[in-house]
């Protein structure tokens, strides 16, 4: 029996997920012929058929199913050694990696470590998607420091710590009085989460959109119907700027965006009940040692002071 490459494991898993060649090809970016091919050779390597083929398409075989879990498994470990090498190449070259949200207080921090924090030069910048995959990054010693938000702390998990940067009350909603007949002084929640609702991403405040759908849930036995996530605040900005929806985001969205000078009318809800809902972080593992890292973590938060 031969043995299978991590790759053709990777390309199963992924289309054990989609349900599709096209979509796996696609999300791979290599061309479905190629995608069958890589699915024949583990099927050669591992003695029998992985898929049940018809002219409407293919499903998974029995076999096939029994193969995930420990699939997975290898994926994931591969992932690790990935990571750990990855780690300490970085911790020989005494480089850390950063990555940011779409805040503009993030964007500010990044800006400033340029001309106030010369020990972070070696640092290595980039910036988080739309999802909230930092949080097995982390893990997997992918990234050393992510700084991201969050709501009522949903964030806690199992070895990753957090450095609090500022905390706000409540949420804001706010949109563009030109397109939309909402009333400050007499302000309807349920009026404005009927509306086209502009949201932040996982990645940009974890844990938010599920106290929104918990809350509507158990108020209006009703989900938010229609909603645009953002992956920058200044997309979410812009958006509303433009009349594409109704912002709600967490804390004191008005301070961080500069709502009102960007013609924006806004409100706060849940101030009271929420008092230290939304937190900016820097996150990092439980168990770092690395000096450089733990000193990176404490000239972020220096600089995020500077640029009040």
């Amino acid at each position: 029996m031969m043995t299978p490459e991590i790759r053709e494991i990777q390309t199963f898993l992924l289309l054990a997920e989609t349900g599709s060649f096209s979509a796996t090809a696609k999300i791979l970016n290599i061309s479905q012929p190629a995608v069958s091919l890589q699915i024949a050779k583990m099927e050669q390597s591992v003695g029998f058929p992985l898929l049940h083929r018809n002219p409407d398409g293919a499903a998974i075989t029995a076999q096939g199913k029994a193969l995930i879990p420990l699939m997975e498994e290898i994926r994931n470990a591969h992932s690790n050694l990935l990571g750990r090498a990855a780690y300490w190449q970085r911790f020989q070259s005494k480089q850390v990696k950063i990555w940011i949200d779409g805040s503009i207080n993030a964007y500010r921090i990044r800006n400033r470590c340029d001309l106030d924090e010369p020990s972070l030069t070696k640092s290595e910048w980039d910036y988080l998607g739309s999802t909230s995959d930092w949080i097995e990054a982390l893990q997997n010693y992918e990234v050393d420091l992510v700084i991201a938000g969050s709501f009522l702390k949903s964030d806690t998990l199992h070895g990753i710590d957090q450095t609090i940067l500022q905390e706000e009350p409540g949420i804001t909603i706010a949109w563009n009085p030109e397109c939309f007949s909402l009333e400050k002084d007499s302000f309807d929640l349920p009026e404005a989460l009927a509306l086209s609702v502009i949201l932040p991403s996982p990645s940009l405040c974890l844990g938010f959109r599920k106290f929104l759908d918990s809350w509507c849930d158990s108020t209006y036995q009703a989900g938010l119907k229609n909603f645009i996530e953002c992956k920058s605040e200044l997309d979410a900005l812009n958006a509303c700027k433009f009349g594409l929806g109704v912002i709600v985001f967490p804390g004191d969205a008005e301070k961080r965006m500069g709502l009102s000078q960007a013609g924006l009318t806004f409100s706060k809800g849940f101030i009271a009940p929420l008092p230290k809902a939304y937190a900016q972080q820097i996150h990092y593992r439980s168990t770092e040692k690395n000096p450089k890292i733990i000193a990176a973590m404490h000239s972020l938060a220096r600089v995020f002071e500077h640029s009040k």
